[in-house]
């Protein structure tokens, strides 16, 4: 990663807390590839190690979650390293086994780029904060969110997770469709990571609903 590459500092932070690994290229050599889309088994890596680091892992013996779930990863194709991470989110209400369809290709066997609804929507679910009957969500493209998945966008948004991103037009979108860069996502874990180590801020939790009333 280039000295002055915009996520740098959140690819060092989040590697130096085990949230992130690179790819072995020869012995010992190891690259990130920073502009590379998260796959689905990644994304479901690094919220487990995000919350591992912040001691909000939830106790639970990985090999009895992999052998509880054991059908459902391997009717998935799920990757034999990622599934400890995949069960722990199907065993924690973070990942639906509905959404396993979509994690492996199942002609190469390849991993499949998790779009930008689907990564937000985990890490809300994984951060387990309030969600609000009334919700806030200033993006361009708010329509093309469901209404199931709004609140859980409203609190990345809330919580200065998932901003969404500046349009040539001075606007921002959320870009629900979109993949997800390996190194968007290293920002993001880091934020999962001091999110899930602060505590209740109430400002932060009735942020929308003093927006809809004020």
């Amino acid at each position: 990663v280039q000295q002055d590459y915009w996520a740098r500092a959140d690819i060092a932070l989040a590697a130096e807390k085990g949230i992130v690994n690179g790819y072995e290229t020869s012995a010992g050599v190891y690259a990130f590839y920073p502009e590379n889309p998260v796959s689905c088994e990644e994304a479901a890596a690094m919220l487990y190690r995000a919350l591992r680091a912040a001691g909000k892992q939830k106790d639970g013996d990985s090999a009895a979650l992999i052998e509880k779930h054991k059908e459902a990863l391997q009717t998935a194709g799920i990757s034999e390293w990622a599934q400890e991470y995949v069960a722990y989110g199907l065993e924690n209400g973070i990942i639906g086994s509905e959404e396993l369809a979509s994690f492996v290709d199942p002609n190469t066997k390849a991993g499949k780029p998790a779009r930008r609804i689907t990564v937000a929507v985990w890490t809300a679910k994984a951060l387990e904060k309030q969600r609000t009957g009334l919700y806030y969500l200033p993006f361009t493209d708010a329509s093309q969110i469901s209404d199931a998945n709004a609140p859980y966008i409203d609190i990345l948004y809330r919580h200065g997770i998932m901003k969404g991103s500046w349009q040539p037009d001075g606007t921002i979108a959320f870009q629900p469709e979109s993949g997800v860069k390996r190194s968007e996502f290293a920002a993001i874990s880091n934020r999962v990571l001091t999110q899930a180590e602060a505590g209740y801020d109430s400002t932060k939790e009735t942020y929308s609903r003093m927006l809809l009333s004020s």
